[in-house]
């Protein structure tokens, strides 16, 4: 076999391939290797790629990736049978092939599981009592208890009328009056909103109520209330949709770890501009966030400024990466947008101030439609930083928005590195960190997407105590 044959069409170095499909844990391993197996047929050559511990763990992944194409659904039986036969060889081994993940809990499951284990301890019972009463098993009812299962409403009715006890399962149950009456308005809102732009709710109902208590619990706040309007009014087409969930989405997650934000907040006098969120640290530092969601690549590709591209191009890039390479190139030109306006030859700066000795300023872009939905940290690094900061086998060449000139600037086109060094200098003076965002299911839906996030420091403005620092307060709003 060419072992380039089956992926001509990815538009990826063949080493990040090799690599994506070498970690079973990566969130684009599922649809790499699902193309892998719809296009080869012999196992020895697929498996050079990928090892069969993690073709078998992933294999229900892989095989939807399979399906999903009519041209290649017939090869599912011959993959599956090769499936069947590894995990029973595995097994005879020894080799454990499921690994319990660990659950990601929230706000609102962390109180429905509260409430099951009230309801149990009030009538002072055992898991085991609990499960013979309610004939389910005590694993089961260990599994609720611990977030490893999902607490449905039939669950709820059955839990109520074992225990003799109250429980209002109609809506979350933690909500006060007030609660209910915005949760109810809110799914309704978002439902309304989803079906004009031709979305099938019916199919969505859970996912739409999840979001839903997110939304209706940030507006419990009386701090996101301006959220209700923007459903109802805003959602417009799926760009909309995209980009004022994902806002919602981070609001969330600092809200659900009571570390409450300001929305819109002016740090520049004397202008009309203003950052999205401020979250004020326990350390007296002012983190200001600015979002900005960049959305489908084929809008990347149509609306690309052609003389930014000829501008930021360095050196060494190479025509074949030419749609990857306009598209970070993109990404750099929508970050610059949130500091500067560009007129003619005059740079003005917006939303962002010269940051003093407690401001940390942050630009949030969310990258998920970006490179074929594939991008990764080597590729906002090399955004940020350029591409010298990334392994050669890796580069597409981008002059990265903290870079310096070059020392040995004349022997390259001084015109364009020079003019891209002048483009990038209010983003230099003015952002400590470019907080990049993206979906690691690709969720088209937008409304239960679960993001990866991903820090690039500007080494002009922070020293590795400040990177330590704002690491760690990311990893404790976002981490799972």
């Amino acid at each position: 076999m060419k072992r380039r044959n089956w992926y001509w069409d990815l538009n990826i170095p063949y080493k990040k391939i090799t690599q994506i499909l070498s970690r079973g844990d990566d969130p684009r391993f599922a649809r790499i290797a699902g193309i892998l197996f719809s296009r080869v047929l012999d196992p020895k050559d697929a498996f050079e790629l990928i090892s069969p511990s993690d073709f078998c763990r992933h294999y229900k992944a892989i095989e939807r990736e399979i399906t999903s194409d009519e041209w290649t659904k017939k090869r599912a039986a011959f993959w599956k049978a090769t499936y069947l036969r590894l995990t029973k060889e595995l097994k005879a081994k020894g080799e454990r092939l499921r690994q319990p993940a660990k659950p990601e809990l929230d706000f609102f499951d962390r109180q429905l599981i509260e409430t099951v284990k009230k309801c149990r301890r009030r009538m002072f019972m055992s898991q085991k009592e609990l499960a013979d009463l309610m004939d389910y098993s005590q694993k089961y009812i260990s599994r609720i208890e611990t977030g490893r299962e999902n607490i449905s409403q039939d669950f709820l009715k059955k839990l109520a009328k074992t225990t003799n006890q109250k429980i209002d399962f109609d809506v979350n149950i933690f909500f006060d009056s007030k609660g209910q009456e915005i949760l109810t308005e809110t799914d309704k809102l978002i439902t309304q909103a989803l079906l004009k732009l031709g979305v099938k709710t019916d199919k969505f109902a859970e996912q739409i109520r999840n979001f839903a208590n997110k939304v209706a619990y940030l507006r419990s706040t009386d701090r996101y209330d301006y959220s209700k309007k923007k459903i109802s009014k805003g959602w417009t087409e799926m760009e909309k949709v995209a980009g004022d969930t994902f806002e919602i989405h981070f609001a969330y997650a600092f809200e659900n770890k009571q570390k409450p934000l300001k929305s819109e907040v002016k740090l520049l006098p004397n202008s009309n501009s203003s950052i999205d969120f401020q979250y004020h640290a326990p350390s007296g530092k002012a983190i200001n966030f600015e979002l900005v969601n960049i959305f489908e690549r084929e809008w990347i590709r149509t609306k690309m400024n052609k003389s930014h591209w000829e501008v930021m191009l360095s050196g060494d890039s190479q025509i074949k990466r030419e749609n990857s390479l306009s598209e970070s190139i993109f990404v750099q030109q929508k970050i610059r947008e949130k500091v500067q306006k560009e007129k003619g030859p005059q740079i003005i700066p917006v939303k962002f101030n010269i940051p003093g000795p407690n401001d940390i300023n942050v630009i949030v872009p969310n990258v998920t439609f970006v490179h074929m939905e594939m991008f990764d940290t080597k590729d906002a690094v090399e955004i940020v930083l350029g591409a010298p900061s990334v392994e050669p086998q890796y580069r597409l060449g981008v002059f990265g928005l903290t870079a310096d000139l070059p020392s040995d600037i004349s022997k390259l086109d001084p015109y364009k590195l020079k003019e891209a060094y002048k483009l990038n200098k209010t983003f230099r003076d003015r952002i400590h960190f470019v907080l990049f965002f993206w979906d690691i299911h690709q969720s088209k839906r937008f409304i239960d997407s679960q993001y990866r996030y991903f820090a690039v420091p500007n080494p002009k403005l922070v020293t590795q105590e400040t990177i330590d620092w704002f690491n760690a307060e990311m990893e404790e709003v976002f981490k799972c």
